[in-house]
Formats: structure tokens, C-alpha cells, sequence
């Protein structure tokens, strides 16, 4: 796929604003699909990709999905092998760095202690203990963002590609 596609359709993170970045990031997304053939995954269900594909659909505003499809010179197959593997993706990120991302309870303590604004409702600052699942899952999604950057650097440095940002 490539970038005019890519940003057509809302395949890759909305936050990259070059098409610099976000060449460089479908080509860290097929190391990726590499890395993750050689460890053979299960292919998601029909049901996992029907959800992945709504979840999709609802990033786009209303806009017509075969209007897009068609501007973007894509099929509906063609859609849902990226969406297959998006799921492909997640679940091997989830099984080898799911554990890994598991945030410490002193880090959550820290986190909590340097944004109690985030945690005071009506003036009132809620205890450690009321929001500490809440706590553990921001931490664990940086930790998991920060571990899935370094995982893509590093399967760009050892496919010796040129990065162009």
C-alpha cells in the first residue's frame, strides 16, 4: 500500500503528518508482518476482523467506505488482509511484550503522585487505591507504545533501511 493510500483510507496513526513518516511507517509495518510470520500466528477469527473493520469504519466520520475504497483503488479483500493484519500484529505485540509492559506498582505510585490533576474530580484529588486500575492501563500503554517503537527501530536498523525522516 502506499502513502496517498494510506492516508486516504486511515491506515496508519493519525498523528503522522509527513508523508516521510508515514512511508517509513508501512515499511516498518511489512518487518513487522515478517517478523510476525516466522512465529506463525493463528489467523483471527472472521468475527475479530468484522469488529476490527467497524472499528475502522468508525474512524471515519461517516464517510463512505466504498467511495474511499474506490479512490484509493482498494477492494473490500484488499481491506480486510490490512485489517487481518493489524489483528496479526496486535496479538503477537500482545504476547511478546504484553507481560513486559506490566507497569511496577512504585512506577504506578510516581505516575499518580506527578498527575494527581488527572485524578481530582469536583476538587477532590481520589485515592491511589480508587484509580489505580486506571493508572495501570495509561502506564501500560506507553509501555507498550514504548516497546513496540523500539521493537519497529530495530527491525528497520536490521533491514539496514534508509529512514528518511
Amino acid at each position: 500500500i502506499d502513502v496517498r493510500r494510506a492516508k486516504l483510507l486511515k491506515l496508519v496513526d493519525l498523528t503522522l503528518t509527513s508523508d516521510n513518516d508515514i512511508a517509513m511507517r508501512l515499511v516498518e509495518r511489512r518487518l513487522e508482518l515478517a517478523e510476525v510470520a516466522r512465529a506463525a500466528p493463528k489467523d483471527p477469527t472472521p468475527q475479530a476482523v468484522l469488529a476490527r473493520r467497524h472499528e475502522w469504519e468508525a474512524g471515519l466520520g461517516g464517510a463512505s467506505v466504498a467511495e474511499l475504497l474506490l479512490r484509493a483503488g482498494m477492494t473490500d479483500q484488499d481491506l480486510d488482509a490490512w485489517l487481518r493484519d493489524d489483528l496479526r500484529i496486535g496479538a503477537y505485540v500482545d504476547e511478546v511484550f504484553g507481560a513486559r509492559a506490566a507497569p511496577r506498582r512504585a512506577d504506578m505510585q510516581k505516575y499518580y503522585e506527578a498527575h494527581l490533576a488527572d485524578y481530582t474530580k469536583g476538587g477532590v484529588v481520589q485515592t491511589f487505591d480508587a484509580v489505580a486500575q486506571e493508572v495501570r492501563k495509561t502506564l501500560q500503554t506507553s509501555n507498550r507504545n514504548d516497546l513496540v517503537k523500539a521493537w519497529a527501530e530495530s527491525l528497520v536498523r536490521r533491514a539496514n533501511v534508509r529512514d528518511p525522516r
